[in-house]
């Protein structure tokens, strides 16, 4: 969603807490295959990038994703609806 809404900020949190967390560490594709664009467009963009590789390193706590996931629905919601 942060992706979509050109958030790559908040994207690359919550991919970089994903890593970190060992969630995407399965074999397979798994549900990862729901994260490729949002990933593709992380790694395109150099500032989101070398966030989410820094908070990739950190030990992030469930507290933290849910606040982070928490604003950024709050910040969907506040958007004009199409």
């Amino acid at each position: 969603m942060a992706a979509g809404i050109g958030r790559l900020d908040m994207a690359a949190q919550a991919l970089g807490y994903l890593d970190q967390s060992g969630v995407l560490d399965v074999e397979g594709l798994g549900f990862r295959v729901l994260l490729l664009d949002a990933a593709e467009a992380v790694d395109a963009d150099p500032a989101a990038s070398a966030q989410r590789q820094a908070l990739a390193t950190q030990s992030l706590d469930d507290d933290w994703v849910l606040a982070t996931v928490r604003a950024l629905l709050d910040e969907l919601l506040e958007q004009p609806a199409e």
